[in-house]
């Protein structure tokens, strides 16, 4: 995986594990909230959690198959 990483903020992890994301993350994947939907992948190796907007990811999988 690419790797440009930017630090956006620091969250604490709610008692019913629920995560407040910083508005800067929704300003950074031109998200919407109550709109946008981000997929959730874990890397194992690294510990790390990755959000990706869901649209975005599945806008270039649809271009990837139609040029296909």
């Amino acid at each position: 995986m690419d790797k440009k990483l930017v630090f956006l903020d620091s969250v604490l992890l709610q008692q019913d594990m629920r995560i407040r994301l910083p508005k800067s993350v929704l300003v950074n994947i031109d998200g919407k909230a109550g709109e946008t939907r981000l997929d959730v992948y874990f890397d194992a190796i690294t510990k790390e959690i990755i959000l990706r907007n869901s649209d975005n990811q599945n806008n270039k999988e649809s271009k990837i198959k139609k040029q296909g």
